[in-house]
C-alpha cells in the first residue's frame, strides 16, 4: 500500500482549504495594509527658525515645512514643494560650475542664469532655476567651502513656485557644512 493511497483528501476537505485560505489572504489584504501605516515613521514638524542637521549638512527652517519620517538625507516638504541636500562630498568643484553643469542635464525645459552668492556662514554658493515643460520649477544650488560641495535642489508645480521661491532663498543663506566626507 502507497502513501497515495493511504491518504485522499476528500472534496470537503480541499474547499475547505481553499476557503481557509482564501479568509487568511483577504484578512493580509486588509490588515497589512494598516499595520504599515500603524508603523510608519512620522512627519517631524519643524519649527519656525529651527535649525535641521542631517548627513553632513545643516539648514535654519521657515514654519510650514517637515522633515519625513523616512527621509535619509536632508529633504523637507512643504506641501507639493520638496527641498533637498545631499551629502558633502569631496570636491573643489566652485558652485556655479556645479549648477551650470547640473543645469544641462535638463533638455526640456528653460534654464536661467547662475546666480552667485555667499551664505551667512561663509560658503560660496550659486543657484539657477529650471522652468521644466513638465509644469515644475527647480532650483538647482551648490556650497562649497573650497574642498568639499554640496549640491541639492527645490522642486515645486510652477503655479506654487511663487509661494516658496522667498523662503527657499532664506534657506539657502543658512545652509552649513557639519560634516565632512571620510574617504
Amino acid at each position: 500500500m502507497t502513501i497515495a493511497q493511504v491518504w485522499q483528501p476528500t472534496s470537503r476537505s480541499q474547499w475547505a482549504v481553499v476557503v481557509v485560505s482564501t479568509v487568511v489572504c483577504a484578512l493580509l489584504a486588509m490588515g497589512l495594509p494598516r499595520l504599515a501605516e500603524a508603523t510608519a515613521p512620522e512627519d517631524t514638524e519643524i519649527t519656525a527658525g529651527e535649525r535641521i542637521e542631517l548627513q553632513g549638512v545643516s539648514v535654519e527652517v521657515p514654519s510650514g515645512w517637515v522633515l519625513p519620517g523616512d527621509a535619509v538625507l536632508m529633504a523637507l516638504d512643504k506641501g507639493s514643494a520638496k527641498f533637498l541636500l545631499f551629502p558633502p562630498t569631496a570636491d573643489p568643484t566652485p558652485p556655479t560650475e556645479a549648477v551650470v553643469a547640473d543645469a544641462a542635464n535638463y533638455t526640456d525645459g528653460t534654464v536661467g542664469e547662475a546666480a552667485s552668492f555667499t551664505t551667512d556662514g561663509g560658503l560660496a554658493g550659486a543657484s539657477i532655476i529650471v522652468t521644466g515643460a513638465d509644469g515644475y520649477t527647480t532650483m538647482l544650488y551648490a556650497f562649497s567651502d573650497g574642498t568639499n560641495l554640496v549640491r541639492g535642489q527645490t522642486s515645486a508645480p510652477a503655479d506654487d513656485w511663487g509661494a516658496i521661491e522667498s523662503e527657499v532663498q532664506s534657506m539657502l543663506v543658512t545652509v552649513e557644512i557639519t560634516g565632512v566626507p571620510t574617504s
